[in-house]
């Protein structure tokens, strides 16, 4: 069977969706490879966050591209083919197809469908069907099935490579953050089920990982579309009875509004819970933050803050701020430092 390599650039959401195309190309026969010379077929799942990182991707596209021997399959996924799925075939000359984030799981009959065509002859491209993004290419073929919008959270099998193992909870985001190009690469916000994230966890305790670090977009809207209430709180839950072996399980990216005293009482019942949460606050000037289009309310902040304290004395309080935002102030930037030292993060 042909071999295929894989290179990641971007998040560890990026990581996690390149081991989810890894595993269905191995099940489906393929070999994987470290080796871009001696591979049949060449992924790069690419990053478009930021100008920094679409530099980054189309310069690894194009570095392959231009030693690309013929019969070589090269293919752009991820977050740059969704965000500029008409603009890549155009910047990286011999790229073969595009995959986006949301039609990754499609990455089987995708590569037999150019190997069917053979390769140099139109740029095939798979991409969110309900993407604003129109794509003039000319598209000689549909997906198999239709791309639904929960596909990308397709269950593969899991490979430990470490004590520590991400593993996603949900995709997308429902957000409209003023400076946050997100949602436009990933999507609205989908969780995953309680039961499936739970044996996910349990496959790689077995496997020798002892920390899990949850990710998503926004990790505290877990549940809320499977009409869950204090989601993050059950699927804690789920996790501990699941694979007690696991001693850390550390929390990423908590969206503020949905902080609850139940998600904070579960933190503190269960000491396998890492007394650390990563809650980018962006601003603290009211004004700054609705600029921003974020939550506002630096009462309810303060009070939650204290609430995660109050329940766990010892834990670590990580944040990100943005300086320098368009309109602020010099007296919203110093209430800013104000609240850095108040807080103590």
């Amino acid at each position: 069977m042909p071999k295929f390599n894989i290179t990641t650039l971007g998040c560890e959401k990026n990581n996690v969706d390149s081991e989810g195309m890894s595993s269905l190309l191995t099940d489906a026969g393929y070999e994987q490879s470290s080796n871009p010379t001696d591979s049949d077929i060449l992924i790069v799942n690419t990053c478009s966050f930021l100008q920094s990182a679409v530099d980054e991707s189309v310069g690894e596209l194009r570095a392959l591209a231009d030693n690309k021997r013929p019969g070589q399959i090269l293919i752009s996924a991820g977050c740059m083919s969704e965000r500029y799925a008409a603009e890549t075939p155009t910047w990286v000359p011999n790229l073969d197809g595009t995959i986006s984030t949301r039609a990754w799981p499609e990455i089987v009959p995708f590569i037999e469908k150019l190997r069917e065509q053979g390769t140099n002859t139109q740029t095939e491209t798979i991409q969110n069907p309900k993407s604003k993004i129109q794509n003039p290419v000319s598209v000689a073929w549909a997906p198999i099935a239709p791309v639904q919008l929960t596909s990308q959270l397709k269950r593969f099998r899991r490979k430990a490579n470490g004590p520590t193992a991400y593993v996603k909870i949900s995709e997308g985001c429902d957000h409209k953050c003023a400076f946050c190009i997100i949602p436009a690469i990933r999507g609205k916000h989908i969780s995953r089920p309680i039961a499936e994230i739970a044996s996910e966890v349990a496959e790689l305790a077995s496997q020798g990982v002892k920390e899990i670090v949850l990710i998503a977009q926004d990790s505290t809207y877990y549940g809320v579309d499977l009409g869950l209430r204090d989601g993050l709180a059950h699927l804690f839950d789920a996790i501990v009875e699941a694979a007690p072996g696991i001693l850390w399980l550390r929390l990423m990216y908590a969206y503020p509004t949905q902080v609850t005293p139940g998600l904070v009482k579960a933190m503190a019942r269960h000491p396998q819970v890492a007394r650390y949460i990563d809650m980018p606050l962006q601003h603290a000037h009211p004004d700054t933050l609705k600029r921003m289009k974020r939550p506002n309310d630096m009462a309810r902040t303060r009070r939650i803050l204290a609430s995660f304290r109050e329940a766990m004395p010892d834990i670590a309080l990580r944040t990100t701020f943005i300086v320098g935002f368009p309109g602020e102030t010099d007296q919203e930037h110093h209430a800013l430092l104000d609240f850095i030292d108040e807080v103590r993060f």
